[in-house]
């Protein structure tokens, strides 16, 4: 007898021309945050950026609004090139070249090689250059399908590549020269700069006249091709990491956190000014004598429309705050906090808070010391945890009050409003009256750091830690007691789920107890990769996210897990589910990502509803799956994990043959008159 499974059907609406790869969606910032590594225009309007997580973004309006074109969290991309508005390339640090013919909204792998790369340039639609470690010059004469190897006669790290013709180009070593070239890259000379200083910025604006930029506030001028070099005086001291011109007489500078040089006589005299973050800015483009787009950490972007009088940041939302804890009331009002990304502040938790699902978020009070704990009483009672102390919120977040003085502790677990069980490190602590005093509880040695802290109730309790360090209290935290893991590997997080059930994550490894946290079993090494919190919502559904954008789910209790993100490469330091569609997860650069399909599925935004208009069997399949489905089949096509889309034949049994499908798991996706819905196979 057949199984009958209700089928998700599913209306996409997106907001950028980008259909994602997974069922996550940015949130905060907008429209994504990512860090950006390089940005180009073609005139004042086109221009296109890339960054970590294989970003790809491109305006069409002068950078007043960006699209997200491409995602792969395991790409970092640091340089592209155009030649035309359809025609460009970009380079992954690992050695990744990739092509769009498109304008950017698809690209193809050209080839990838084994020195790290950082920078690539085309004269025309035939001839590039790549540069990158260890003296490294790859040449294409063919769009890049094949690469050849230079001589460059250097071993140090080139780290930018220009050419002003088809002839003459430059190539900035990190240290002390620049090499040059006069046939179109084949042979190349080097000529000293005068400094031994590391160099991270070049920039020509004709054949002769040229700047290099680096650390130490280091500013070189040629007005002879890189022949020669002359110092320029900033007035400053700390890298400049980016320098562009509009003109010989006209240009900015990228200078350390925050910083902007400019000037308006060719560098003989620099001006310098904030422009409103203290995050490290990357690259800097004109687009005009008056317009200038800079680009950094976590997407941040800022444009200015008058010559550089004043800066307007585009986008929305924040890009500097560390992320730590995220909770739901509901599936409309959350709030989530954590620590400011700044090395000149004072270090201190901030709060965010949403009304609508997360779509938009609302910046509140702060608080003195990082965030390590968070007691939500109602929408409008919450209590946090510092290093500083314990603090409320009576009004949603909006004021906080100090609950009590020093805070022993670094990692904290609410039991309610007034027990609080923490951990130092090495020794346990509790409080019964909201954090005012604090009673010792127990010790442990050879422990280097408890990082978790999860109650499935007022009394039970586990703790995770160092080298598989899993402890468990029955009384609320007064006291505890070792518990064998069965391993030694780091676990940095745990969730009690019921007086039964139990779950432990950390350096490459899922632990499972059924017996409340008295014995352990591996469930899974999840391929080596790190954990830094899990959220259980019934005993079957999970998620894990950490390092990286890692995120993962399991639908069976933790047997199996399944990688889910290709979104971000940012550390994810906390997720969240109020159902099983619903959840968050946040964390460096302000992330908040968000799901309404469990994470499952594709697409910006996902109306779900379960119409089980088709069946499909058998399940798993070898050869051919069979569809059951009384409407007439509009049009059928298989999806892979990654989001491909491959149109497939149906016949006239209603089968689809998939043979030719590797082994693993699809979605098969069928148009009918009632609408598009997608089912989950797995080809054995």
């Amino acid at each position: 007898m057949r199984k009958s499974i209700p089928i998700v059907l599913l209306i996409f609406f997106s907001l950028s021309s980008f259909a994602q790869t997974n069922g996550w969606e940015w949130q905060n910032p907008k429209p994504q945050g990512n860090r950006l590594y390089d940005v180009q225009f073609l005139d004042e309007n086109t221009g296109w950026a890339v960054g970590s997580g294989g970003t790809v973004l491109k305006t069409q309006n002068g950078g007043n609004s960006w699209d997200i074109k491409r995602n792969s969290a395991s790409d970092q991309l640091v340089s592209l090139h155009f030649i035309n508005s359809q025609l460009g390339w970009a380079l992954d640090w690992f050695g990744k070249i990739i092509k769009t013919t498109d304008g950017g909204n698809t690209w193809v792998n050209l080839t990838e090689v084994s020195p790290t790369l950082h920078s690539i340039y085309f004269v025309n639609p035939e001839n590039g250059i790549a540069v990158g470690d260890s003296g490294t010059i790859l040449r294409t004469i063919d769009g890049g399908s094949s690469w050849i190897t230079i001589s460059s006669g250097t071993l140090e790290d080139l780290l930018k590549v220009q050419f002003y013709n088809t002839q003459t180009g430059w190539v900035m070593t990190n240290k002390g020269a620049v090499l040059k070239t006069v046939d179109g890259g084949t042979n190349w000379t080097s000529h000293q700069v005068g400094t031994n200083r590391k160099i991270w910025s070049m920039d020509f604006v004709d054949s002769q006249t040229g700047w290099i930029s680096g650390d130490s506030a280091t500013m070189l001028k040629t007005v002879d091709g890189g022949l020669t070099w002359t110092a320029q005086n900033t007035n400053q001291s700390r890298t400049i990491q980016s320098v562009n011109f509009f003109d010989a007489q006209n240009g900015f500078a990228l200078y350390g956190w925050g910083g902007l040089l400019s000037t308006h006589d060719g560098g003989i005299t620099w001006n310098y000014q904030l422009i409103g973050t203290h995050l490290w800015l990357f690259n800097i483009q004109h687009l005009s004598p008056q317009s200038t787009i800079i680009i950094g950490d976590y997407g941040i972007m800022f444009k200015t429309s008058d010559g550089g009088a004043s800066w307007n940041k585009i986008g929305v939302g924040i890009h500097d705050k560390h992320l730590t804890r995220v909770h739901f009331f509901d599936s409309q009002n959350g709030i989530t906090g954590g620590g400011e990304e700044s090395l000149s502040l004072p270090e201190q938790s901030t709060f965010m808070r949403t009304h609508d699902s997360g779509n938009s978020w609302t910046s509140l009070g702060m608080v003195p010391g990082w965030l390590n704990g968070i007691y939500i009483g109602d929408q409008q009672k919450i209590w946090a945890s510092t290093y500083s102390g314990i603090y409320k919120t009576v009004n949603g977040g909006t004021s906080w009050t100090l609950q009590s003085g020093s805070n022993p502790v670094s990692v904290v677990r609410f039991i309610d409003s007034m027990n609080i069980c923490g951990s130092d490190g090495s020794s346990f602590y509790h409080s019964s009256n909201g954090g005012t005093s604090w009673e010792y509880s127990s010790s442990f040695s050879g422990v280097t750091s408890f990082k978790s802290i999860h109650f499935c109730d007022p009394l039970h309790g586990l703790a995770v830690g160092d080298y598989g360090k899993i402890v468990k209290t029955s009384n609320g935290g007064i006291s505890w007691a070792t518990k064998q893991s069965g391993t030694t590997k780091g676990l940095h997080s745990v969730f009690f789920l019921n007086s039964r059930l139990a779950w432990a994550a950390g350096q490459g490894a899922i632990l499972k107890s059924v017996n409340g946290g008295n014995t352990w079993t591996l469930q899974s090494t999840i391929d080596d990769h790190y954990v830094f919190d899990l959220h259980f919502i019934d005993s079957l559904r999970g998620w894990a996210v950490g390092p990286y954008g890692t995120i993962f789910k399991t639908t069976n209790g933790g047997e199996n897990w399944i990688h889910q993100s290709f979104l971000t490469s940012n550390d994810l330091n906390s997720v969240f589910f109020v159902d099983g569609e619903n959840g968050w997860a946040v964390g460096e650069g302000g992330t908040v990502l968000h799901t309404s399909t469990g994470g499952e599925l594709m697409g910006n935004k996902t109306i779900v509803s379960e119409i089980p208009f088709f069946q499909l069997y058998p399940n798993p399949a070898l050869d051919r799956i069979t569809l059951n489905v009384d409407l007439p089949i509009l049009s059928a096509s298989i999806l892979d994990k990654l989001g491909r889309e491959k149109p497939v034949m149906i016949n006239h049994e209603n089968q689809i043959d998939i043979r030719n499908l590797s082994s693993g798991l699809y979605w098969v996706k069928v148009k009918t008159s009632q609408g598009v819905a997608l089912q989950k196979v797995v080809k054995e």
